[in-house]
Formats: C-alpha cells, sequence, structure tokens
C-alpha cells in the first residue's frame, strides 16, 4: 500500500512539474515510466515474483534492487549526455559570441574613423 501510495504521489509531481514547465516532457519520460513501474508492482505483485523467478533471482527485493541500480546507471547515463551535449552547444555559442564581439569592435572602429574624417573636411556649404 506504501509504495502504491508513493508512486502515485511521485507521478503527480513529475506531471506537476511537466504541467509549470519546471520539467520538459522529453526529460520526464523515464520518470514517469518509474512511477508507472511502481504503481504496477504495487497493483499487481504477482508479475515481480514471475519476473524474479524468470531472471533466477533469489528473493523479489533483489530483483528490485538490481532493478533500481539499473535505473539509477539509465538517469546517470541520461544525465551525463544530455550535459555533455550543452557543453558542445555552450562552447559553440561561446564562439559565435567572441566571433560577433570582434566583428561589432572592428565596425565601430570603423565608423570612428569615418566620423573623424567627415569633421577634418572643410565644409562645402554656401
Amino acid at each position: 500500500m506504501i509504495l502504491l501510495v508513493a508512486s502515485l504521489c511521485f507521478l503527480a509531481f513529475v506531471l506537476h512539474l511537466v504541467k509549470k514547465k519546471r520539467l520538459s516532457t522529453k526529460y520526464s519520460l523515464l520518470w514517469i515510466v518509474l512511477s508507472c513501474a511502481g504503481i504496477a508492482a504495487a497493483a499487481f505483485p504477482g508479475w515481480v515474483f514471475w519476473l524474479t523467478d524468470l531472471f533466477g533471482f533469489g528473493l523479489p527485493v533483489n530483483m528490485l534492487f538490481f532493478g533500481c541500480i539499473f535505473f539509477l546507471m539509465a538517469a546517470t547515463f541520461s544525465c551525463v549526455s544530455i550535459a555533455s551535449d550543452q557543453s558542445e552547444h555552450i562552447r559553440d555559442l561561446i564562439q559565435e559570441v567572441s566571433l560577433l564581439k570582434q566583428r561589432v569592435e572592428i565596425l565601430e572602429h570603423e565608423n570612428e574613423l569615418l566620423s573623424e574624417a567627415a569633421l577634418r573636411r572643410p565644409d562645402n556649404r554656401p
């Protein structure tokens, strides 16, 4: 009963974060699957025992610990992959901003030179 309530609360929390746009739908799928698995395990514990026998674990709790470790490894890999992609994107943005900043400085310098040249020119007005 505790697992069922905890899984339902966690699912509601994840959906709340998605609704408030504090968690991307893309990244919430892993957590929604985990919540649904917890709900299914609590509501129908027979499949947990069946999987325990199928994979040769001695006790269902051992299989659940293995599943949790596997899930944590998958979540960690997902976070590392996202961080790596963002790091490359940030590097590209920094390079682009640096090039644009250099171009702006060159244009400002050229503008100053043109302004000085215009000031030095005699006025041809009548």
